[in-house]
């Protein structure tokens, strides 16, 4: 909200592609001067995906105003393809925006996605992925990282540095290691899905928005979810216990967790030994 008369030069926003905006005035009755609002909108990505492959694949990129080859660093980074980063790599970005691609004549429309997985061999290895500015997961656009299999040798280092905003999904798997600095947090927006499988350490807190859907689901770990961070709920969290869930984080609960035993599971939902974890809620437990 502005006042009357009030002059700014710019306003940001890190709203992906696709986005109504919708300016108003607020006038009194009283106020018979008139103003005029210029609206310039700017896209300041400086790298757009052109492919699908590997991210450190020059050919896969349109560099648009960087003095890189690759995204780095300082980069502003618009994916509508699918990518993925390889094993033992390190990148750090100032903001990624993953998109749905534009449908044309020729190919229906593309939905950005960006992987880090194991790739598998019998070598120890850690991937490392920074993002500095706030950034965005498009409804229709996924992020994953780690495993649901008890096979995973590599760990995932994921950084934030700022808000990571989820309208679409967000895949986190075992060895997966989530941190935060400065204003590093994750919001679910009401269109957002957050899966968390096993047992990553998350040192971030989660925000679920009214509508927003995270999962917790135990496969092959019983360690379950721990580290420093915390999950405050508006939404819902659905826990699929299956072989067992684990869990070391605080949870304000002001929307729907529900939790699901099937016919053939063999675990139990269990807090962590030793961590004071606590569950508070004036939501539904069911």
């Amino acid at each position: 909200h502005f006042a009357l008369g009030a002059n700014f030069d710019s306003v940001a926003s890190n709203l992906a592609a696709g986005y109504e905006i919708t300016l108003s005035p607020t006038v009194s009755l009283e106020e018979t001067n008139r103003q005029t609002i210029e609206v310039v909108i700017s896209d300041l990505m400086t790298f757009e995906s052109l492919g699908s492959g590997l991210f450190d694949n020059g050919d896969n990129w349109l560099r648009i105003a960087s003095a890189e080859a690759l995204p780095s660093v300082n980069d502003d980074v618009r994916i509508t393809h699918q990518l993925s980063i390889a094993s033992g790599t390190s990148i750090v970005l100032n903001s990624l925006s993953l998109e749905v691609g534009p449908a044309s004549a020729e190919a229906p429309a593309s939905y950005g996605s960006l992987s880090l997985l194991d790739d598998q061999d019998d070598l120890s290895e850690t991937t490392s992925f920074t993002l500095n500015e706030q950034s965005t997961i498009a409804e229709g656009s996924l992020l994953s990282m780690g495993s649901s299999t008890f096979l995973f040798l590599d760990t995932i280092q994921f950084t934030l540095a700022d808000q990571l905003s989820v309208h679409g999904s967000l895949v986190i798997g075992s060895s997966s290691i989530i941190d935060g600095r400065e204003d590093g947090k994750i919001i679910v927006s009401s269109a957002g899905i957050v899966e968390i499988t096993d047992d990553p350490e998350l040192n971030l807190s989660i925000e679920v928005e009214r509508g927003g859907l995270l999962r917790l689901t135990g496969y092959y770990s019983e360690e379950g979810l721990n580290g420093s961070g915390d999950i405050l709920n508006a939404g819902v969290i659905d826990v699929e216990v299956n072989n067992g869930v684990g869990l070391g984080i605080d949870i304000v609960n002001h929307g729907v967790m529900t939790f699901y035993f099937g016919q053939e599971s063999a675990g139990a939902f269990e807090l962590t030994a030793g961590s004071e974890t606590t569950i508070a809620t004036d939501g539904l437990l069911i």
